[in-house]
């Protein structure tokens, strides 16, 4: 199950390297609708997205993937810790752990 929050209009720092989140974004540069996650998905487990992503900074203490599709499959990213991703080559619609 996924906890996350839509986030409305936030300080840059709330993201920063010691809030320990996962924070993704539905446009490039970090731009439109914020979606945060306050956990790491754990190895083998994965998750479909609410909405499609386009950019992510991972804020947890492990690498996290991110899939094209829900099911986890198709062309994927590995996001390494503190690692920004300002624009997917995809739409990100599927996370989970290495």
């Amino acid at each position: 199950m996924c906890s996350a929050t839509a986030a409305n209009a936030r300080e840059g720092d709330y993201c920063s390297p010691d809030q320990a989140r996962i924070c993704t974004w539905t446009d490039v540069n970090y731009q439109g609708s914020q979606w945060d996650h306050d956990y790491a998905m754990p190895s083998g487990e994965c998750i479909g997205l609410v909405v499609g992503v386009l950019s992510v900074k991972n804020r947890v203490y492990i690498a996290q993937r991110f899939w094209e599709n829900l099911n986890c499959t198709g062309r994927n990213v590995l996001v390494f810790h503190n690692q920004d991703v300002p624009a997917f080559e995809f739409v990100v619609h599927g996370w989970g752990g290495i």
